[in-house]
């Protein structure tokens, strides 16, 4: 939880979703990983590059910003930090590509996918009755992409909504017209 926000009601039911989410979707390979959850606190997979860093690299790689430690600085080139495939020396993750777009495009679906729909593991299986879930808050910041391997994970549920179903209404409706989104008063 940053600082600046106050540990109230509103902030503890926003980490709670959170590591609710990734909780029941820990066996996705596009949700980022959890490994413990207490309180107002989620330890996850460390990622540090974002969607957002990686669609606006060369743009960052222009603008120089202030820094009180070391003067003007500018964003590190994106093939400094960004690995590459080994059959062909692509980057994993980049938009000047066709291949890169469609990487990144794909990365995004998948978790969006694995959000409404439960994870693969569990839509296999059976195992789970899972009801959709609406992220609220989707921006490429909230896709983080692993630089060494390219996958990129959706994170950061604290603002989602729970789909759940309405009771059964016999009016020639169909299955989708049978779930509301909650409001989760909380915040």
């Amino acid at each position: 939880m940053k600082s600046e926000h106050p540990y109230d009601q509103r902030n503890f039911q926003r980490h709670r979703r959170d590591a609710l989410v990734m909780e029941r979707l820990s066996s996705s390979h596009h949700l980022v990983p959890i490994y413990g959850y207490c309180a107002n606190t989620v330890l996850t997979k460390a990622v540090s590059h974002t969607l957002d860093d990686v669609i606006y690299a060369r743009e960052h790689e222009r603008v120089k910003k202030w820094s009180p430690h070391g003067g003007f600085k500018t964003k590190p080139a994106l093939e400094s930090w960004m690995g590459r495939d080994d059959e062909d020396g692509e980057l994993l993750a980049t938009r000047e590509s066709e291949v890169g777009r469609i990487r990144l495009a794909l990365g995004v679906f998948r978790g969006l996918v694995d959000l409404h729909e439960g994870d693969a593991v569990s839509r296999r299986n059976g195992t789970m009755e899972w009801l959709p879930v609406v992220h609220a808050d989707l921006q490429s910041k909230q896709y983080l992409v692993d630089a060494g391997t390219g996958q990129i994970y959706l994170n950061d549920f604290n603002r989602c909504r729970f789909v759940t179903k309405k009771d059964p209404v016999d009016n020639g409706t169909s299955a989708t017209d049978n779930h509301e989104i909650g409001n989760n008063n909380n915040g």
